[in-house]
């Protein structure tokens, strides 16, 4: 029940336009921050670019989970994007990434941080996930999505 606290239909996009990890970043912060004011753009894109210095959060299947921890909010909020070109990204497998999901976490959220990662990670292992999120046709869809298999 966490991510659908974390997402709106607001914070999904359904094409994504970007082509790389960096382009993605600066497209999906800004979706954030246009629906929730609060985040800091330039301390977002900070604290998610300090932590993929650390190692790709591109993992396998398609799947990236770039997060940050930020000092300026009280609430995790982030984003969903979904690709059907798929985007260099520098993923584990070294395959191209097509579904996105980005977070941003207070830095006084240890436990929410950790609870939400858990989360996507298990909704990510259940069968047909993935697909199912491609065959989404709208924002909507993929929150009842994760609502549903959550």
């Amino acid at each position: 029940m966490v991510l659908q606290h974390i997402f709106s239909e607001n914070t999904i996009i359904m094409n994504l336009e970007s082509e790389s990890k960096d382009e993605l970043f600066y497209e999906m912060v800004q979706k954030i921050v246009d629906a929730c004011p609060a985040v800091d753009r330039k301390e977002a894109l900070e604290s998610l670019f300090s932590r993929e210095e650390k190692m790709t959060t591109g993992i396998v299947y398609q799947v990236a989970i770039p997060h940050g921890v930020m000092d300026s909010i009280d609430t995790a909020c982030g984003a969903v994007g979904i690709s059907k070109k798929g985007i260099e990204y520098g993923s584990l497998d070294g395959n191209a990434v097509h579904y996105v999901f980005m977070f941003l976490f207070s830095a006084d959220d240890n436990s929410g941080h950790l609870k939400a990662l858990k989360e996507l990670s298990c909704l990510l292992q259940k069968p047909d996930f993935t697909r199912k999120l491609s065959d989404a046709s709208s924002p909507k869809e993929v929150l009842s999505l994760l609502r549903d298999t959550e």
